[in-house]
């Protein structure tokens, strides 16, 4: 968007949804505030299979 936001599908396992958040700087990812404290998705760069393991 214009003001520097970003409107995204976001399907967290959770029926998905539609929201408009700001994004939050996790390290290697950025993501809305709101899903931030959500753990990556095993298929994401972001994921580390030896903290899991």
């Amino acid at each position: 968007m214009d003001d520097d936001h970003e409107l995204r599908f976001v399907d967290q396992r959770t029926f998905g949804g539609w929201h408009l958040d700001d994004l939050v700087d996790t390290g290697p990812r950025r993501l809305p505030g709101s899903v931030a404290h959500i753990a990556p998705d095993p298929f994401e760069v972001a994921f580390y299979r030896d903290a899991v393991f």
